[in-house]
């Protein structure tokens, strides 16, 4: 939806998009591994959620290899 609001020039509609990604996703720690595939699942979400939040956040916001999301992976 961000990326079809922003092609289109809709702001009004890109400017909700993003607020609601913030709202739901920017406070996000620790993705839980047990989010991701089984086998049967093709996306990752974690993954997914990350590059959700990279496209809205600053860089200042999402820090370098987005340790605190990942956190768990290590």
């Amino acid at each position: 939806m961000l990326d079809y609001a922003r092609i289109a020039h809709n702001d009004a509609f890109a400017r909700l998009v993003e607020e609601r990604i913030r709202f739901y996703y920017s406070a996000d720690r620790a993705c839980p591994i047990t989010w991701e595939p089984s086998g049967e699942d093709f996306f990752s979400p974690c993954l997914a959620e990350a590059d959700t939040v990279r496209r809205v956040l600053t860089r200042a916001e999402f820090p370098a290899g987005s340790t605190p999301f990942f956190l768990k992976f290590r």
